[in-house]
């Protein structure tokens, strides 16, 4: 009885692995922007989200396009993979509790909380030290990501009642993957 349970339980991982397989797509190229800087001033309360906008990032797709040798055709969608914040000047990063990265199209007055974020992490807890990590979302961002432009925030939301303790200079980064 033990070995058919076994036989049983390899069978299925093997068919699960190699059925896994089947659904991952071709990366193409990996499409990283530079940096973007903001400044968390000091004395903000917790009742009010930190927002930072940056209205016109340029895509820079035909460069991603040129130097991987592929064209926009070939790319099925752009997914997020990659995204952190972190301090400039070294000061803690304790006091954030949820972030989120939101992306959308220029024309856009501001961009909307679920249609639109890219990455996010919630329930930091007093975890972050000088820099944390976000968490990709799911929904692909093809049609802003092969356009000219797109918009960025940066939403930092700390507990209510706390209130920013310092300045801090800050950087985020974020990549995307382009897949077949």
């Amino acid at each position: 009885m033990k070995k058919i349970t076994v036989s049983i339980f390899v069978f299925y991982t093997i068919i699960a692995a190699f059925g896994c397989r089947k659904n991952q797509k071709e990366v193409l190229f990996t499409m990283t922007y530079p940096e973007l800087q903001f400044e968390i001033p000091p004395g903000i309360s917790g009742s009010q989200a930190l927002v930072f906008s940056f209205p016109s990032v340029k895509t820079n797709i035909d460069n991603f396009l040129s130097q991987n040798n592929t064209t926009l055709d070939e790319i099925g969608s752009i997914q997020p993979i990659r995204a952190r914040i972190e301090s400039t000047n070294g000061r803690s990063l304790y006091f954030i509790q949820k972030a989120e990265i939101r992306i959308c199209s220029i024309d856009s007055l501001q961009c909307e909380p679920l249609f639109d974020q890219a990455f996010q992490v919630d329930g930091l807890n007093g975890s972050a030290s000088t820099f944390f990590d976000l968490i990709p979302g799911i929904k692909e961002r093809t049609d802003l990501l092969t356009s000219d432009r797109f918009k960025m925030e940066i939403i930092l939301q700390q507990n209510i009642g706390d209130v920013t303790p310092y300045s801090v200079n800050c950087k985020a980064s974020v990549s995307f993957e382009a897949l077949k």
